[in-house]
């Protein structure tokens, strides 16, 4: 079975022939495009003013703020994303940065029941599949709040048996991933950073 692609084996591909246009550079105000000559496609825009960055166009819209050149703030990083501070800086707070990974909440529940198995004398089986039927079948149609509500509601007892299966401070558990889109911006606001400061310092 073919591997899926990152996130940023994806970005690279995209902008392999991307180019740099400086559209305005007057200090901390700047407007960089990068696209790939003769196609809008995959195209951006990083705009700053003092304290604020802005990446904008085929990628979705965000705002940060941080530090008065937010190319130097960026840049700090050597080229390498850094999600989770980055989204700290985010201003325009609507946007999303991180999404329900079914994946991941699977991988999670069923995690926690192995654990669970450990301590219970009764047989795994019972449990698992109306585990499987109650929880993780729902877990895959990628709703957060359905397969939340079902971790919260699931037991099972088997008949006979005084042992019941369950989970417990499952609010806490964490079921999302970086959102595809948002770790797309970050690389395309880091390599597109690098490209500007090498040719400044090129000039």
């Amino acid at each position: 079975m073919t591997r899926a692609m990152t996130p940023k084996e994806w970005f690279d591909r995209d902008t392999a022939e991307h180019e740099m246009t400086i559209l305005h550079d007057d200090g901390v105000y700047r407007h960089v495009r990068f696209a790939q000559p003769g196609t809008s496609m995959m195209h951006w825009d990083l705009v700053t003013w003092p304290g604020h960055l802005c990446i904008d166009g085929d990628l979705d819209s965000f705002t940060f703020s941080r530090e008065h050149d937010m190319f130097g703030f960026f840049a700090m990083d050597r080229g390498r994303i850094n999600p989770q501070y980055w989204a700290e800086k985010i201003t325009n707070r609507s946007v999303q940065t991180r999404v329900y990974e079914s994946d991941k909440a699977k991988a999670r529940i069923v995690e926690a029941f192995l654990e669970q198995r450990h301590w219970m004398s009764d047989s795994a089986g019972p449990a698992f599949r109306s585990l499987c039927e109650e929880v993780l079948d729902i877990a895959i149609i990628g709703d957060e709040s359905l397969t939340r509500d079902a971790l919260a509601r699931w037991s099972f007892t088997d008949v006979g048996s005084s042992e019941v299966w369950e989970f417990s401070d499952t609010w806490e558990w964490d079921l999302r991933e970086w959102d595809f889109h948002y770790l797309m911006a970050c690389y395309a606001i880091a390599w597109g950073i690098q490209k500007y400061r090498a040719a400044k310092d090129q000039a």
